[in-house]
């Protein structure tokens, strides 16, 4: 179990992670960190928030990337080109006043937006219930694990 420390108890060049939405359910519903208290995560505690963290930027939705995947199918290829461009730029910008790493994602999915998308097998068949679900359910993943500032340093 990752215990709850002071904050007071961290010293310069700390590193203090991102809380997703996710990420604050599961540790309130397991342990109460009071006001100028954190939870010092232990390494399977770190693993998830890696593995929270990982499936965020795979769902942004830009390119290739799966969250890519998703907005191409919903908007279609001239659409999503202009989305993946979009929210390149926007990482970008967001990179320089939060978590540098999101202009570097920025720059990843200005890469990805020009290169383009290869298509899928069948770009035909409109989308049934079944598939608008699971749409949902990855704007709901994302929204969940989203973060502005993931990594901070002390």
């Amino acid at each position: 179990m990752s215990p709850v420390v002071p904050i007071s108890t961290f010293g310069e060049g700390s590193i203090f992670l991102g809380e997703p939405l996710i990420f604050q359910f599961i540790a309130n519903s397991l342990v109460n960190v009071p006001e100028g208290y954190s939870l010092y995560l232990n390494p399977v505690a770190f693993a998830g928030w890696a593995g929270i963290f990982v499936t965020m930027l795979n769902l942004i939705p830009m390119g290739q990337l799966d969250g890519g995947h998703v907005a191409r199918a919903v908007l279609g290829p001239l659409y999503h080109r202009q989305l993946s461009f979009i929210v390149a730029g926007s990482l970008f910008i967001l990179g320089l006043f939060s978590w540098a790493g999101w202009s570097l994602w920025g720059i990843i999915g200005l890469y990805l937006a020009y290169r383009g998308h290869p298509g899928s097998m069948d770009e035909v068949t409109p989308i049934d219930r079944k598939h608008w679900g699971m749409v949902a359910m990855s704007i709901v993943l994302f929204a969940m694990s989203a973060m502005l500032t993931p990594i901070k340093l002390a």
